[in-house]
């Protein structure tokens, strides 16, 4: 729970417009890849910051984690490469960009942001 001076708002980034009279920072986590409307959401994000905020985007890029299992040896690990691609499927056919993560630093640039950074993680 956050605490004063902090306040926390929650809104469909896809679908409405930024609320408020603009925060210090705009922080998303596991969201852009999931929202059907991402060219409508991140310029939404970006409007929402004032002057000197920070955008903090933390998404996944499901594209670029293995899809099987270093040993698979046996049923166990080839279920779990069944689960894997039918989860990639289920998102992709729900619109999420299974690669939006690596494409996220170009439209920040694009959109006047300085200091657009990217660091990739892998589990």
């Amino acid at each position: 729970m956050a605490r004063p001076p902090v306040e926390v708002h929650i809104h469909d980034v896809g679908a409405e417009e930024p609320p408020g009279e603009g925060f210090d920072l705009v922080h998303a986590r596991l969201v852009l890849v999931h929202v059907p409307d991402r060219a409508r959401a991140l310029p939404s994000m970006i409007q929402a910051l004032r002057r000197g905020g920070r955008l903090l985007i933390e998404d996944a890029e499901p594209a670029l984690q293995p899809l099987i299992c270093p040993d698979a040896y046996g049923p166990e690990q080839q279920l779990a490469i069944r689960l894997r691609q039918g989860f990639r499927e289920l998102l992709a056919d729900r619109g999420a960009d299974l690669s939006y993560g690596r494409k996220l630093p170009r439209p920040l640039r694009a959109a006047g942001l300085r200091e657009a950074e990217a660091t990739p993680t892998s589990p």
